[in-house]
């Protein structure tokens, strides 16, 4: 993790187990709010990862929320997630191909 008060607060992390995708990025903001005190507000990720995210979200739509917190769109219609809400934190994702698969940064950008 990066410290560097000069710029954003960075954490890399992967996911091992698509099939709890949601619990392992929690975790990842769980570890870095306790290294950072503070929690990330970004997501960065390859394309093809976020895709993996897509199809994992879809799977299990009934955890899924709209950004107003509102249920999600009817079946029939693809999710694409901008983000993730936790409890007390909400991350933007953002695209970076030079991740690689499966891998994803956490990010606290004050700016």
């Amino acid at each position: 993790m990066s410290n560097n008060t000069e710029g954003p607060i960075r954490g890399t992390y992967k996911i091992c187990h698509w099939a709890h995708w949601d619990r392992e990025i929690d975790e990842a903001v769980q570890n870095f709010r306790s290294r950072a005190k503070a929690p990330p507000n970004i997501l960065i990720a390859a394309e093809q990862t976020h895709r993996r995210m897509d199809i994992a979200a879809n799977a299990r739509r009934n955890k899924i929320r709209g950004g107003d917190g509102k249920e999600v769109p009817p079946e029939e219609e693809f999710i694409t997630p901008s983000g993730f809400r936790g409890a007390d934190y909400e991350l933007d994702f953002c695209i970076d191909d030079s991740l690689p698969l499966d891998h994803f940064l956490l990010v606290r950008d004050t700016d």
